[in-house]
């Protein structure tokens, strides 16, 4: 038998609730806003970051190109 404790048999639920109550309060006072913009505007930000990254990398290479041939 082995002599590890089951970590994970503190809660049934996969994280603390009265922690995650405390996150979800603590954002809703600072926000203000609810829980679906709350998603929209983190989906938003996470699609969004890579395109800027990728535009503005694409516009150096161009820039770079221009550069070196004339």
């Amino acid at each position: 038998m082995s002599s590890v404790p089951n970590i994970t048999a503190h809660h049934s639920e996969a994280v603390d609730p009265t922690l995650i109550e405390w996150i979800r309060h603590q954002i809703d006072r600072y926000t203000g806003l609810e829980g679906d913009v709350i998603v929209v505007l983190l989906s938003i930000l996470i699609v969004l970051f890579p395109v800027v990254l990728l535009t503005l990398a694409w516009r150096q290479r161009r820039r770079a190109t221009r550069t070196r041939k004339g």
